[in-house]
């Protein structure tokens, strides 16, 4: 610690305690348009979240609320470096008190919460960081009587901030990551280690003794769980598999009462090369996907919603990020599900199936596949078997995934390690309840220049269809170069596709009359 930290230090524990708090409450004030909600705490959750655009929501709250601020706002949504968001804090906080407007304080509060870093030598920012401490813990005292769902987050971005020193002292790397955002990355770690754990715990205590039992039923958890395993499912199985009680469960008896491995994380620096040589035009929608990943053993992500126009390539690009962590994606086809096809169908049904993420766990043994929701804004809006976004807003909770009730098994399932992703065209008309749970990036179109990328990338994708070596493709001519670049224009991946097909087509009828 330098001189310096010990100064700063030292100018924290001379701060009178009743000044420190009476400026938490200030920022800790309710806001009026959330309903007893805190402004702190909302941005908060937004930022702990890791929610695009939470920077220039606060931004554009700034500048309506204290319009002479303006420029200063816009330079720090510009620049966004620390200076930037120091001054326009101490701004907010300076004219809080000439204006006796307690609001000021708290987007003063807000724009420290998005901004500091994780403290350092170089910046220790304790003072910061204790007035903001102080101040969340604050309003999270004042969310009494709020639904459970939103004191949980703000129970979760509360724990995020106070992470942060604990980051400093043991030097983790943070990839530059934000203080509440590395701070919330860490607390699902120590949450999700907490939990296996305990249900390796529960497991043997529930096991029976010589691993069997006087029916000749299988054990509820026969094994030891390894570590970097899960036991998805305890089933104790009544009889045969080959009854009919027993039928939903006869193709999945592997995965049940059984240890399922957790794919371990990649070298991301190799999974990030091979997708920009595929997706040239992505590399924003690529850095975003990946940063869910820094730090984390095991491939486990919030969920993500990529957003863009048809044919952009959202689609494939989930299907290359899987194949690349090399874990399993399972697609759910939105326009043609209701809810029980991602929440499973009750066994008492002739139709009874277990739910979506199980069958995923199941079908590639894995305790940490992908599912892949297609074309999320085109699904039905009628609930007579239920509506696939309702079900997601409950699957896209982990808490509630930890121990899911699988109509279909008809037992609590640990699908908290399935990931998720969506693709749509437009949020517009998708719930708020569900938005709000995905991490959303906007997909771009290609451009011309990534032409000769995308040709590469889809020769070799049409080999492996057609099961034959890439290398039997020939390059493009210059002449059918020129062709694709005049008739696509760059947008469409699926209409490039097609372009494609056609000149292998031509190709290969020339060679019969050769």
């Amino acid at each position: 610690m330098t001189e310096d930290d010990d100064t700063i230090i030292s100018d924290i524990f001379a701060t009178c305690d009743e000044v420190m708090d009476g400026a938490a409450l200030q920022s800790a004030h309710e806001d009026p348009d959330m309903d007893g909600v805190p402004k702190v705490i909302r941005y908060a959750i937004l930022a702990a979240t890791e929610q695009i655009g939470t920077a220039r929501r606060l931004a554009s709250e700034i500048i309506e609320v204290v319009p002479e601020l303006s420029d200063q706002t816009n330079a720090w949504i510009s620049n966004r470096t620390l200076q930037h968001s120091l001054d326009l804090a101490i701004a907010l906080d300076t004219l809080s008190v000439e204006k006796d407007r307690t609001v000021l304080r708290s987007l003063a509060d807000c724009i420290r919460i998005v901004s500091l870093p994780v403290p350092s030598s170089k910046y220790p920012c304790a003072h910061a960081y204790m007035r903001v401490g102080r101040v969340l813990n604050l309003s999270r005292e004042m969310l009494e009587g709020q639904p459970d769902d939103l004191r949980s987050k703000a129970e979760r971005a509360v724990l995020a901030w106070a992470v942060a020193p604990i980051l400093c002292s043991q030097r983790m790397r943070t990839n530059g990551a934000s203080a509440i955002v590395a701070g919330g990355r860490i607390v699902d770690e120590m949450i999700e280690a907490k939990v296996r754990t305990s249900l390796q715990k529960v497991a043997q205590v529930e096991a029976p003794s010589n691993g069997s039992n006087a029916q000749g039923q299988l054990p509820l958890s026969g094994v030891d769980c390894p570590p970097g395993h899960v036991i998805v499912c305890h089933r104790r199985i009544e009889g045969s598999l080959m009854s009919r009680a027993n039928e939903v469960l006869r193709p999945h008896a592997h995965a049940i009462n059984a240890p399922i491995p957790l794919v371990a994380c990649p070298d991301l620096r190799i999974v990030r090369s091979a997708l920009l040589q595929e997706f040239p035009y992505a590399a924003e929608v690529i850095d975003f996907a990946l940063a869910g990943l820094v730090g984390r053993p095991t491939v486990v992500f919030e969920p993500l919603m990529l957003v863009g126009v048809p044919g952009g390539g959202k689609s494939r690009f989930a299907r290359r990020l899987c194949e690349l962590l090399s874990v399993g994606l399972w697609r759910v086809d939105a326009t043609q599900a209701d809810g029980s096809a991602c929440a499973g169908t009750d066994k008492r049904w002739s139709t009874a199936s277990p739910s979506a993420p199980f069958l995923a766990i199941s079908r590639f043994q894995q305790a940490n596949p992908v599912l892949l929701i297609d074309e999320v804004d085109k699904a039905a809006t009628r609930s007579d078997y239920g509506r696939l976004w309702d079900v997601m807003i409950s699957l896209c909770e982990r808490e509630n995934t930890r121990s899911y009730p699988d109509p279909g098994l008809g037992v609590e399932v640990d699908i908290s390690h399935v990931s998720y992703v969506a693709t749509a065209n437009s949020t517009a008309v998708l719930p708020a309840p569900l938005v709000d749970r995905f991490r959303q990036v906007e997909f771009p179109s290609p451009r011309i220049e990534d032409l000769d990328d995308l040709v590469d990338s889809l020769r070799r994708e049409i080999a492996q269809e057609r099961r034959i070596d890439a290398g039997f493709f020939l390059p493009l001519s210059a002449m059918e170069r020129h062709l694709l670049l005049r008739n696509w224009g760059g947008g469409s991946v699926r209409r490039l596709r097609r372009m494609l097909d056609v000149v292998y087509r031509a190709r290969d009828r020339q060679s019969v009359f050769q």
